[in-house]
């Protein structure tokens, strides 16, 4: 079972590697929050993978459950809005998520846990939602994966229609539809395993919405030519005229 869970570390890994190496060329503040989200991806992946190999790991499951439900989606929707709104709006945003993120990890980290059902979710492909007992942190989880999930796949339509509209190359549009389709799967295997939906396919689904979102994303490295920094939400939107 633990097939999934590494896919999506070495994709997020991988991923995070070239956003960091582009911030440490540009230097521009979006690149680090996705590199600091990407991350939180990596490490909810290799904690699952660890609490895959021992089921009763409570620690791990928690630590993955906090990287991976609560916090990565919200700071991949916080990159974005630090690439496309106005830097005071972006700094208010990031103090609200940074708010949220804390007191999310307050609450969930003492939640019960359900051993049984522990056990049975390290036996399938489910998210293992149910194992934690439910309690306030859920409404965190809810908030910051629908902040995270709307701020992506909006800049990114946002950036598909500047595309058209300034008659940019077509593979920046294409590059939006990727990476929002790869949100909307990432966020859909999230909320509707949450709710009892597909939960036996969350981490195929998870998966998958990782594999296409990083497609997106290589779409726009131009062959032979150094990358544009990486604008996932906006990275699309074709070259831009003037300095």
């Amino acid at each position: 079972m633990a097939v999934y869970p590494l896919i999506v570390a070495v994709v997020c890994g991988l991923f995070a590697a070239v956003v960091l190496g582009q911030y440490r060329r540009r230097r521009h503040t979006h690149q680090l929050v996705w590199t600091v989200a990407l991350t939180l991806g990596l490490l909810a992946a290799v904690c699952y993978v660890v609490f895959l190999d021992s089921s009763d790991n409570d620690v791990a499951f928690k630590l993955y459950y906090v990287c991976g439900g609560l916090l990565m989606a919200a700071y991949l929707g916080l990159g974005s809005v630090y690439l496309l709104a106005p830097r005071p709006w972006a700094h208010l945003t990031a103090g609200l998520v940074i708010l949220l993120s804390v007191v999310g990890v307050i609450l969930l980290l003492p939640a019960g846990v359900d051993h049984g059902k522990l056990a049975v979710a390290a036996s399938t492909v489910g998210p293992g939602t149910s194992a934690l007992r439910p309690g306030a942190w859920k409404a965190l989880v809810a908030i910051l994966n629908s902040f995270g999930a709307l701020a992506v796949v909006g800049g990114a339509v946002y950036s598909a229609w500047n595309t058209v509209r300034r008659g940019a190359a077509i593979r920046y549009l294409w590059a939006n539809v990727l990476i929002a389709t790869g949100t909307f799967l990432a966020a859909l295997a999230g909320a509707a395993a949450d709710q009892g939906g597909f939960a036996g396919s969350f981490w195929l689904v998870l998966t998958l919405g990782f594999v296409v979102l990083f497609a997106g994303f290589l779409v726009t490295m131009q062959p032979g030519r150094p990358a544009r920094p990486l604008e996932v939400s906006s990275l699309a939107t074709g070259p831009k005229s003037g300095p």
